[in-house]
């Protein structure tokens, strides 16, 4: 991704499509600041880097047998 996109701010709704996730997840997961988010007034967005950095950290390695 280019820096733009990683900056791009994204609503709640749309990091759950993204991830295929529900948006009450996603605003969980701020609420527990498991995610960083970035409140505009009354509005809550995330950053697409955060996103992917979420998913990698919680992403479980596959053990080759």
């Amino acid at each position: 991704m280019s820096k733009a996109e990683d900056r791009r701010l994204v609503t709640c709704k749309t990091a759950a499509e993204l991830t295929g996730t529900r948006e009450n997840t996603w605003r969980k997961w701020i609420a527990q600041r498991r995610v960083p988010s970035v409140r505009l007034g009354r509005t809550v967005r995330v950053s697409m880097e955060a996103i992917e950095k979420f998913i990698a950290e919680n992403t479980v390695p596959a053990v080759r047998q």
